[in-house]
């Protein structure tokens, strides 16, 4: 039997929607410059509709790698949605992601990541709860991580440290 466990975080970006959707979609392969847990990120698949990139690889500062693929994007609603499709743990199903970007008053983006995974078994009842911490969490550090470096054009300290530590993405 399959739970749905779903995460919801937003947060408020100092900056144009059209910036924010660059940086965040057009640029979805590039991740890899803002994010704290990305040490590298290229390109894999093939592009569908108005996509700019079938999906992405991710190689973490922890060693581990994942395969994001695009499955919807759609540039006019400012929203995408891509599948975790390789690289999670055994009790996870599956795993999308939705990035929705709204405009508001002031030159100023909402953005909202809402996660929706799917965990079999009783490792995965059990794990559901330590899971939606831990994914809040993560999704807590992307978004200001991302708001930094739309904000100010730099990586957030979480990455500027790990660069540090593990040098710069190959």
């Amino acid at each position: 039997m399959l739970k749905t466990v779903i995460i919801e975080k937003s947060t408020v970006i100092n900056a144009p929607i059209d910036q924010v959707w660059t940086i965040s979609a057009d640029e979805f392969q590039n991740i890899d410059r803002w994010d704290g847990n990305v040490k590298s990120s290229s390109v894999t698949g093939t592009a569908q509709g108005q996509a700019p990139v079938g999906g992405r690889v991710c190689a973490m500062y922890n060693g581990r790698e994942t395969v994001e693929s695009l499955v919807e994007y759609d540039a006019a609603q400012r929203s995408f949605t891509y599948e975790i499709t390789k690289g999670l743990p055994g009790f996870v199903v599956s795993a999308r992601n939705v990035w929705s970007h709204e405009t508001l008053a002031g030159d100023r983006t909402r953005l909202t990541m809402r996660v929706v995974m799917q965990v079999k078994g009783i490792i995965g009842t059990v794990m559901s709860g330590p899971m939606k911490s831990q994914m809040g969490k993560v999704l807590e550090n992307a978004q200001e991580e991302l708001k930094h470096f739309v904000e100010t054009g730099k990586p957030h300290s979480r990455k500027a440290r790990q660069i540090s530590k593990h040098g710069p993405s190959a």
